[in-house]
């Protein structure tokens, strides 16, 4: 690039001392020559002459004269004004003019309306593409294209700004012919869309979807569309910190390495070493999660390790193990619509708002094919509204959160009482049904009616819908997992499935949606209970391997989770208020956001003696941590992620990492060495390799191979197999599927005279997680604050309007927030998670699922109460939302 720079500052300065165009400060014409390959910057004097007369005169040039291929174009301003540009209509009438083709002038439209560019340098960005296709080769291209801008840049500044306008000018020439195209994978996950990062000059300018991808096909959701802004926002980390008198200070990567190697060591031999605790992310690679447990095994001598999938679907990897053998989505995303299931019931998802390209591509047309829909939750949500829309045949169950296995009994009780059970399957396949049947057999609709708010009719209706018709495929997400029952849901829904013979069957299954972009590959490689592949600690081969493998001897547990022999990151909070964790490195994770009763986990983390933070932003957690890491983002670094469907997909590097971050594997590396043990990896590859070696469902994958295939999906063991496209074909991962008998127990708070309501919790369509990097985009500026939804008859009842500021509080902690009258179950009140100024998780409970470690965040009791502020703002009884920036 230095000598391209320099090479095109040689003709810059050739073309000034030619004289072939005159520009001065007087002059408000301006002459640009088009150039298709070649230099034609000259005009007939003649009609250079005129055009320069009448624009002396203040008369307006109306449309641009078209000299061949050279295009005059001029801005006359009012007479008296100096020639100040001012018929800028005119302008854009030019833009179609025979000169410009029909994909030019629309790239001009663009430039002008949506990127706000001046119209002569939209025009010339567009010739020198233009140049730049018809003469890739030619470098003259590049200095004349530089000098037109210059000239330009120069008469809009006044000549103010010198050398730096020239700077300005020729980098935009110089990006704007070095454009390239990266095929990746979306940030924000659930689907792991394939993109294209447009780079320009270092810099991710455009994400657009990969027509080539078999699962988006080209689209892209508008968070996944926007994300390069936060890639590039001011914000971004970008050198270490560490905390010094109270406050953090800029450091070298050296004195940041030094301290927690220090501390570290001073920890471990004076408490002990499970007095400290890595929490990895999901927003890593397979690779990089891979080494954060590797790290914490071979390096801290550890089991506490965990990722947020324990807050989210530890329920669901728990309860299907259990019971399947196999604790992931069932089939793939394509079944949804090819051939696409009789029926499909989602529960406790919204997948229009947080999934929408599964939505949009794959559920939404299956609906217009003819499946028919079931939704149960408490929300009249966007797949409700649109399939009301389309027509489709919908059944909307409004449950009561915290109420699904009491539903799902007696969906199950129903249908084996009309004999719609599956009986040749649950001979074959199931093991328990005796005991089960015992169990529903109380589960009347009639008696659950009262407990779920759901009328008998409808749940009879429901179950028989989804009995009747196969295949039959389930579709659910945190509505089912996030309470301290949440194991129990997962199975009482598992049980559904197995008795109607909807497993091992093509659009059908039970299919978790999961939420983050590798939050499936993060689980396959990091929970405390099992090791990487969910091979189980109590399999001594398997241990045995990844010792002789890693050259150590792991920490291996004797006994269940509560007797803390490891710690799953719910437990991190007791145990640290305890006086008994010391120590935590946190990647990528802002807990102080996204866990239950936030006052508690701030709380634990100002009580530790270490935290680090490694992440792209100054997170809420970040401003507890005595050290701070700056991290790379997806769009620079290599590796894998694993979508909702189990695909291992490859990401690619776009860009170099941003200031001095690195990518989390490098950092674990580097880590690693001073703590005295050898991570000597070259690349994310190396690290794969080893992988495949120790994790048998990851064996039969390569780089290249998931290249080739556009992602494989897990099981694959030897390089000759296709991946699993569907699960339990055939029989279940275990010997039998276990039909569970369970039984319905409360939420730990249920409403009474002093907090009414059931408070439950969610994602809104254009925000992401903590909001940490969606509230620096575009599409996250468009929901700028929080809000709670409140049924009408509530509403009415406490004297709300739409948009009035309410005092939202349960026994945590209260918020003040918007209200939004939506159609909800009287009785419930629903909030999003992601505000850091107003964060819901002040009043969530953090009651935990005994068996998985998951947090009750969907139910709990609250109250809604009008508040009179002085800034509250009422607009026709409409949901205004004020100006906000954001963070």
């Amino acid at each position: 690039m230095g000598d391209l720079r320099g090479w095109a500052w040689r003709g810059v300065e050739d073309v000034l001392r030619a004289g072939e165009m005159v520009a001065d400060e007087g002059t408000v014409g301006r002459v640009v020559g088009g150039f298709d390959g070649k230099w034609s910057g000259q005009v007939k004097e003649d009609r250079m002459n005129r055009c320069v007369a009448r624009n002396r005169r203040g008369e307006q040039c109306g449309r641009p004269a078209v000299l061949g291929k050279t295009v005059c174009y001029m801005h006359g301003g009012a007479p008296g004004s100096g020639g100040q540009p001012g018929n800028r209509n005119a302008w854009k009438h030019g833009l179609y003019s025979d000169s410009l083709s029909l994909e030019e002038r629309r790239d001009l439209v663009v430039a002008r309306e949506m990127e706000g560019l001046d119209e002569e340098i939209a025009l010339v960005r567009v010739k020198i593409k233009r140049a730049m296709r018809e003469a890739p080769d030619d470098l003259t291209v590049l200095a004349k294209g530089a000098e037109v801008l210059r000239r330009l840049l120069l008469a809009r500044h006044r000549m103010t700004n010198g050398r730096s306008g020239l700077d300005e000018a020729l980098d935009l020439a110089l990006t704007e012919l070095s454009e390239e195209l990266v095929p990746t994978v979306c940030w924000i996950g659930k689907q792991d869309c394939g993109i294209l990062a447009r780079r320009v000059g270092g810099r991710v300018v455009k994400l657009e979807g990969n027509p080539a991808h078999p699962r988006n096909a080209g689209t892209l959701c508008p968070k996944g569309a926007t994300a390069h802004e936060f890639v590039h926002h001011p914000d971004r980390l970008k050198t270490p910190l560490l905390r010094k008198d109270g406050k953090l200070v800029e450091v070298s990567w050296d004195e940041a390495y030094d301290y927690i190697v220090q501390e570290f060591k001073r920890l471990q031999s004076t408490y002990g070493r499970d007095s400290v605790a890595v929490i990895s992310s999901t927003r890593s690679t397979v690779e990089e999660n891979y080494l954060a447990q590797k790290f914490a095994r071979a390096v801290l001598g550890t089991n506490n390790v965990d990722q947020c999938q324990r807050i989210c679907h530890s329920a669901t990897v728990t309860g299907l193990s259990m019971v399947m053998g196999t604790g992931a989505m069932s089939n793939s995303i394509s079944e949804f619509l090819d051939p696409g299931p009789k029926v499909l019931m989602v529960i406790g998802a919204n997948p229009a708002g947080s999934h929408p390209i599964i939505w949009s591509v794959w559920m939404k047309p299956a609906l217009r094919n003819g499946t028919k829909l079931i939704v149960i939750d408490p929300r009249k949500t966007e797949v409700v509204k649109e399939a009301e829309r389309l027509g489709v045949p919908t059944l909307h169950l409004m449950i009561r959160p915290g109420s699904e296995v009491a539903l799902f009994n007696a969906m199950a009780h129903h249908i084996i009482a009309q004999n719609l059970h599956d009986q040749e399957f649950i001979a074959k396949h199931c093991e328990n049904f005796e005991r089960f049947q015992e169990t529903v057999c109380t589960y009347t609709p009639e008696r659950v009616a009262p407990v779920t708010g759901v009328s008998p009719a409808l749940i009879c209706q429901a179950a028989e819908l989804y009995a009747r018709e196969k295949p039959a495929s389930i579709a659910y997400g945190i509505g089912v997992t996030e309470h301290r029952t949440g194991v129990d849901n997962v199975l009482a829904l598992a049980n559904l499935a197995m008795i109607t013979g909807n497993m091992g069957r093509k659009s059908g299954g039970l299919n978790a949606l999961r939420g983050q972009n590798d939050v499936q590959g993060a689980t396959d490689m990091v929970r405390p209970e099992t090791l990487p592949g969910y091979q189980k600690w109590t399999d001594l081969e398997a241990v045995r391997k990844f010792e002789q493998a890693w050259g150590v001897t792991l920490p291996v547990p004797q006994g269940p989770s509560e007797s803390f022999l490891f710690l799953y990151c719910s437990h991190m909070w007791d145990r640290a208020l305890q006086g008994k964790l010391k120590g935590l490195y946190c990647i990528g994770e802002d807990v102080a956001l996204s866990e239950g009763n936030t006052k508690k986990v701030e709380r634990a983390l100002q009580s530790l003696e270490l935290l680090i933070v490694q992440d792209i932003f100054m997170t809420k957690t970040a401003e507890f941590a005595h050290v701070v890491l700056p991290a790379a983002s997806f769009a620079e670094k290599d590796g894998t992620f694993v979508n909702t469907e189990r695909r291992v997909q490859r990401v690619h590097k776009a860009i170099e990492p941003i200031g001095e971050s690195k990518p989390d594997w490098q950092i674990l590396c580097e880590l690693s060495q001073r703590l005295g043990y050898a991570m000597n990896y070259q690349s994310p590859e190396e690290i794969f390799e080893e992988i495949r070696k120790l994790v048998p469902i990851y064996a039969g994958m390569t780089y290249k191979r998931l290249e080739e295939h556009n992602g494989l999906q897990w099981p694959c063991p030897d390089e000759t197999h296709p991946g699993t496209p569907t699960l339990h074909v055939g029989g279940f991962a275990r010997s039998q599927g276990r039909l569970s008998a369970v039984e319905y127990r409360p939420p730990t708070e249920e409403p009474d005279a002093e907090y009414p309501f059931v408070l439950t919790t969610g994602r809104s369509f254009m925000q992401y997680n903590a909001g940490t990097m969606s509230r620096r985009t575009k599409s996250g500026r468009a929901e700028p604050e929080n809000y709670v939804q409140i049924s009408a008859t509530d509403a009415e009842r406490l004297g709300i309007r739409d948009g009035d500021r309410v005092r939202v509080s349960t026994r945590r902690g209260e918020l003040v927030v918007r209200a939004k009258i939506t159609e909800i179950a009287p009785g419930v009140i629903w909030m999003p998670m992601h505000y850091a100024e107003s964060p819901t998780n002040l009043l969530t409970n953090d009651a935990i699922d005994p068996v998985c470690g998951i947090t009750e965040v969907k139910a709990c009791a609250g109250r809604a109460r009008f508040t009179v502020l002085s800034f509250s703002v009422l607009t026709c009884n409409k949901f205004v939302r004020p100006s906000w920036r954001a963070p």
